[in-house]
């Protein structure tokens, strides 16, 4: 049977001044993922899609106006993720993440910016021992409206630590980009590409993945 997702999305500005900005963001989905398309590498072999809760917060305080030649984000986060079919399959994917970042924006001409971000993430699985912290140190560039085209591209180091011994820590070049592309009014193509260390329902500790 045909199943939608369902999500509800709810987002509020503060604006103190032209140099002070929060944006927070939050979200309630119900969702499934569809069979042999399950996240973490492994299959289900279940006749019905697996089936999922997922809530997200997100908050981002902004220091410096959009004109300003420096300009810094705080952003934290928090989701979690609870399965609510098929229990004897899905109760190891079940878990809640937290994350915190800073990112330096340096304007370098009136759309281009270069930047720095440093950011972390824990995740932590309600009966799986592949609970992680993952850290990552990037440097990139952002540009709006360029040529017809805006993104942001960032390259650096990611180091993901599991607190179980057992498993298999790692380290290594991770990159992240969006690129928009409007070659006409009515036309917008977005390419998307990026180096991670996904997490794994497998035997594997992780997936490292490439797009």
């Amino acid at each position: 049977p045909l199943r939608r997702q369902r999500q509800m999305c709810i987002r509020d500005s503060i604006i103190g001044n032209s140099r002070n900005r929060i944006d927070l963001n939050a979200g309630y989905s119900k969702g499934h993922e569809a069979r042999g398309q399950e996240s973490g590498g492994t299959q289900s072999n279940q006749a019905n899609p697996l089936e999922y809760n997922l809530a997200t917060v997100e908050g981002i305080y902004t220091y410096g106006g959009r004109n300003a030649k420096g300009r810094i984000e705080l952003q934290a986060n928090y989701s979690d993720k609870d399965y609510t079919n098929f229990a004897s399959v899905t109760d190891i994917k079940d878990y809640s993440q937290a994350g915190a970042g800073a990112t330096f924006y340096y304007r370098m001409t009136g759309k281009t910016s270069a930047l720095v971000e440093v950011n972390q993430n824990s995740i932590d699985y309600d009966t799986s021992n592949k609970d992680s912290k993952t850290t990552k140190a990037l440097v990139g560039v952002t540009w709006d409206a360029t040529a017809k085209t805006t993104g942001k591209i960032k390259v650096g180091w990611a180091d993901k630590d599991f607190d179980d011994a057992s498993l298999t820590d790692t380290d290594g070049v991770t990159w992240d980009g969006v690129v928009t592309w409007n070659p006409k009014s009515y036309s917008t193509f977005t390419f998307n590409f990026g180096q991670d260390y996904a997490e794994s329902t497998s035997s594997d500790s992780y997936i490292d993945t490439d797009s």
